[in-house]
């Protein structure tokens, strides 16, 4: 940040210069900016943007500069039709379409991703509608629902007076609610079920719908041709996750084969909903003129809940947020533990790159943000085992052929050890440069674990390793960011410290309580279902092996006697399927933490 004599700071970004306004920090400081717009004042462009770092700024003098660009960016008066201006965002309604005040007038601008008190830049369409121009934040199917909103009928597919075929897809009170061409039709007085076909003609548009009246109701079920995402979702409303035809729709839904599915109706609910996460994110792509597509949570959880709450409830509900949990909060696998969306700064997300996990020979784990029909029509074959999926039956030659990176499995967990133990803590730190020991008053050792977590005290778990090498391993709590940790070396009375590397220090803290021995297990357990296996650990694993239970299809199942526990399916990641019967296999870790590397020979590889 450049700052001027009379303290005012601005940024530079490309040919382009952004003010800040009044600032307390040196120049040269890195500060988060939030970007606000340009105005033309006395015919010269100016940028803004707000500074959003409390420690580089006055609050109360950037209070009143706050003020003054808000009496700059929005419009004195009612701005005319065609011009360009900022409004703020004054309320959001439940459909998601955004409201804003420009002087003395309400503008509606349309379904939107931003959010309350946030700017927009607007082109004004009619003296009471505005539309955003930041296809950003636009929200879901925004330029439909923008004309009906302000009335530009004439740009829409469908027209009144005019019939079509169509089929109810979903219902609002008693209202019928059928879909042509992705265009919502409210249909009143009327008795059919879902599903049912009939004949509607459009009689006008009111709230972002068609309003349509029924010609004919016809004696049959269908699912009509080509009605998009927004439409096809409602054919799983009211279908029950326990009725037969659900795998039919869900097949259907998802373009694969039913045996491809997960026969669980839990896993197959948990991949519906990763599914279309996928398919909202690969739509919103379609619409960005962004180099590297992104999507904000707002329009993702309004395009998703839209179109599955009927089925598996209230997102919005604590007890049962069934979006974040699939997302990105679960206790289970998510999405982007798995790799398959990345979550960005700000609430946004996109859609993580495409690679695939060889665990044997035809059988790859796909890790990918885009939808399953991606590669089912490249002829592909995808199984899904809830938010897990794998490309069958397919050789190198074949992935290479679609130009699909193959990755490694340990690339993919990111641990590139094959086994942590004694040893290999030994050759850590003989290969490490130590350093004075220099724990400050706030740091904490490393007790020994607790229930399935790590405990952290004053006296450490101290274990002896070489020729009397005192190891500990200590916590440094880092204020604003992640935690540091330090393993305190004693030799000969000299004490000296080691930084460890973030991800293995759990590994680290698995392998002292061996040493110690305060071993913990891993048992493999069999299970009424024949094609799966009960994986039962007595800790917390590490990030690495958390992620590669994920990535194999493993259905966490919660915490019990003790034990974490996950039911394994045998099919499709295991090219073998040995009896299980009477097995009660125990893993004790001793000096090594157990490293789950091939589930395909029913066992997890220690040595």
């Amino acid at each position: 940040m450049k700052i001027t004599r009379n303290g005012t700071g601005s940024v530079r970004v490309g040919n382009e210069t952004i003010s800040v306004g009044p600032v307390t920090c040196e120049e040269g400081t890195e500060v988060e900016l939030k970007y606000l717009g340009e105005r033309d004042l006395e015919n010269m462009d100016v940028s803004y943007a707000i500074c959003l770092s409390q420690d580089a700024i006055d609050t109360k003098e950037y209070s009143e500069y706050l003020d003054q660009i808000i009496d700059i960016l929005t419009p004195d008066g009612t701005p005319h039709v065609g011009s360009i201006t900022y409004v703020r965002l004054t309320d959001i309604d439940s459909d998601g379409v955004g409201h804003a005040t420009a002087g003395e007038s309400e503008l509606i601008v349309g379904p939107t991703t931003a959010d309350i008190d946030d700017f927009v830049q607007v082109e004004v369409i009619t003296d009471t509608h505005a539309k955003i121009l930041d296809k950003g934040l636009w929200g879901d199917e925004y330029e439909t629902r923008f004309w009906i909103l302000s009335g530009q009928i004439d740009k829409l597919p469908i027209a009144v007076e005019e019939e079509y075929t169509t089929a109810v897809a979903e219902f609002d009170d008693e209202t019928r609610i059928c879909y042509v061409k992705n265009i919502p039709i409210r249909v009143a007085e009327c008795d059919a079920k879902l599903g049912q076909k009939l004949d509607v003609e459009i009689t006008g548009f009111e709230a972002g719908a068609a309003i349509g009246e029924v010609i004919e109701v016809y004696d049959e079920v269908v699912r009509t041709n080509n009605p998009g995402h927004w439409a096809r979702m409602q054919w799983l409303r009211d279908a029950g996750f326990d009725d037969p035809p659900l795998r039919t729709v869900a097949a259907d839904f998802i373009g694969l084969p039913e045996e491809y599915l997960p026969s669980d109706t839990e896993r197959l609910q948990t991949a519906l909903i990763g599914e279309a996460i996928r398919l909202c994110l690969a739509d919103k792509a379609e619409d960005s003129t962004e180099t590297y597509p992104r999507a904000h949570v707002t329009g993702i959880h309004h395009w998703i809940t839209h179109k599955l709450a009927a089925i598996v409830g209230d997102s919005d509900d604590e007890d049962d947020d069934w979006f974040r949990e699939v997302l990105d909060e679960g206790d289970g696998p998510t999405l982007t533990f798995q790799g398959d969306i990345i979550k960005l700064s700000q609430g946004y997300y996109a859609s993580g790159p495409t690679r695939v996990i060889p665990v044997s020979e035809g059988t790859n784990i796909l890790v990918s943000g885009l939808p399953s029909e991606y590669f089912v029509k490249k002829g592909l074959d995808v199984e899904l085992r809830g938010l897990s999926r794998a490309i069958v039956d397919a050789t190198k030659a074949d992935l290479q052929a679609h130009d699909i990176r193959i990755q490694s499995q340990e690339a993919y967990v990111g641990q590139s050890v094959s086994e942590y133990n004694r040893a290999y803590l030994l050759d850590f730190i003989k290969g490490s440069e130590l350093s004075e020991w220099q724990a400050g008053d706030d740091w904490e050792a490393f007790v020994g674990s607790r229930g399935f977590g790590m405990a952290w005290g004053e006296d450490p778990l101290e274990i002896t390793i070489g020729n009397d090498l005192r190891v500990s391993l200590w916590r440094e709590p880092i204020e604003y960011g992640m935690d540091e940790y330090h393993l305190r070396v004693i030799e000969d009375s000299e004490v000296a410290g080691l930084r460890v590397p973030r991800g293995q220090f759990k590994a680290f803290s698995l392998v002292i309580e061996a040493v110690g021995e305060i071993p913990r297990t891993v048992e493999i357990l069999e299970t009424p279902d024949k094609d799966a296996v009960q994986l039962a650990s007595s800790f917390s694993p590490p990030r690495a092996q958390y992620r590669w239970l994920a990535a194999i299809g493993a259905d966490f199942r919660g915490f019990e006697n003790n034990r974490i526990h996950w039911i394994i399916p045998q099919q499709p990641l295991t090219p073998s399927k040995p009896s299980l019967s009477g097995c009660r296999s125990k893993f004790a870790t001793n000096a090594h933490l157990p490293q789950i590397h091939e589930i395909n020979q029913r066992s997890i590889r220690t040595s």
